[in-house]
């Protein structure tokens, strides 16, 4: 009987080992053609092959290990690939047949593939699921793993792919379990059909040019994620961004931005006239430029009608921030059209360069955050139809977030 479950046991090896095809191993266990995966359930993921095609020559030319992720719309979102150059290293890769080569390992830094992808800020494969679970058109992959050869045509030219094996196929759902889309690394989250109603497309990492407010600062590289929601024409960029409240309430923190953003507005509207500004408290030119920031994406000093005593004599009475109310959320909200300012030009000749739309508001779960969500787009005529719908957007999207 133990012969026998051993014969079994050897003939099974050997036509598993004769059998020409790529093989996918997620946590240590082969996955069928076109099986599903649950993208938070992968802690390790292998990639191996047995006999490939033959080929007449090795000499010159490329052969390939290739594992693509594309998006629901098509594209090509992640790859990860290994490349052998010349004809011993080819051989020895090629007829390796049953070598395990790794993708990623949970926990382990090393990968036998080498990575690059479409999106900003992604180095790993758990950077790509992490993004792709707050991107509509990532929250399925497509997998393909591809083993070719491209012949040499030319210097540093290849010719077309010649398959050495099938295709292996299958599917990464990046939904989280629980059904919801997270907002990048915040703990925000939103449904589906919520995402679809309020056009909101991603969230996206920290860029190197963001606002680094003071007194109330904050962490850009992990405390901001800018977010795409589809406007009539164009995806609209707003910025996410949480602030520490140092050591303050969410209260006191909010009333001291609130007061420091004020005094901002009306010192930028009116920097060139004496008058006005013996009515403002003095602020630091590095803390101007930062507030500057938020309503523009250039850096010359811009001025709102509203609060330019040349253009509204009962400026100093004007609000700045209103109080803002909407789904899980709570604080203060600002926008404004505004124009340039110079010294020469009389306030109603200058022309209008951008708008703004500011959100500050207490973080609903933690109580050392303040969040601040603003959009600014350089505009030349931004109509009070233009603001309004940028407002809607933003709100829409605010209105929907859970935690």
């Amino acid at each position: 009987m133990k012969k026998t479950i051993l014969l079994a046991k050897l003939m099974l090896l050997f036509i598993s080992s004769s059998i020409a095809q790529i093989t996918v191993k997620i946590n240590d266990k082969p996955i069928k053609e076109g099986q599903e995966i649950q993208g938070t359930s992968i802690d390790k993921m292998e990639v191996m092959f047995s006999n490939p095609k033959k080929l007449k020559r090795y000499d010159f030319g490329r052969a390939y290990l290739y594992i693509n992720l594309t998006d629901q719309e098509g594209s090509s979102y992640a790859k990860f690939y290994i490349i052998k150059d010349g004809g011993e290293a080819m051989t020895d890769f090629l007829q390796g047949a049953g070598k395990t080569y790794l993708v990623y390992s949970k926990g382990n830094s090393k990968s036998d593939f080498k990575f690059e992808s479409s999106q900003y800020g992604m180095y790993k494969f758990t950077d790509v699921l992490e993004a792709a679970n707050s991107d509509i058109k990532a929250l399925k992959f497509n997998v393909k793993v591809s083993l070719y050869f491209r012949d040499v045509v030319g210097y540093q030219k290849y010719g077309d792919p010649v398959d050495l094996l099938s295709d292996a196929s299958f599917v990464i759902n990046n939904l989280n379990p629980d059904g919801y889309i997270r907002i990048g690394k915040t703990s925000f989250r939103i449904k589906p059909e919520d995402a679809a109603k309020v056009q909101y497309k991603g969230a996206g990492v920290a860029e190197n040019n963001l606002p680094l407010l003071d007194p109330i600062s904050t962490n850009p590289t992990s405390d901001y994620v800018y977010l795409k929601l589809e406007g009539v024409h164009e995806f609209k960029i707003t910025n996410f961004n949480f602030i520490d409240t140092k050591g303050k309430t969410q209260n006191e923190a909010i009333a001291a931005f609130k007061s420091d953003f004020e005094s901002f507005i009306k010192i930028s509207s009116n920097y060139y006239n004496k008058k006005a500004r013996k009515k403002l408290p003095d602020m630091p030119v590095n803390v101007q430029e930062q507030f500057l920031k938020i309503i523009s994406k250039d850096k010359y000093i811009i001025s709102s009608p509203r609060f330019d005593l040349e253009e509204n004599k009962n400026w100093e009475n004007e609000e700045v921030m209103s109080p803002f109310e909407v789904g899980i959320f709570k604080g203060y909200k600002f926008s404004s059209s505004f124009r340039t300012s110079d010294e020469k030009t009389p306030a109603s000749q200058r022309p209008f360069v951008c708008f703004s739309v500011v959100y500050l508001l207490s973080h609903p779960a933690a109580p050392n955050k303040l969040i601040l969500v603003y959009t600014r787009e350089n505009d030349k005529s931004p109509t009070q139809e233009k603001i309004k719908s940028i407002e809607k957007l933003n709100e829409d999207f605010l209105s929907v977030l859970s935690i």
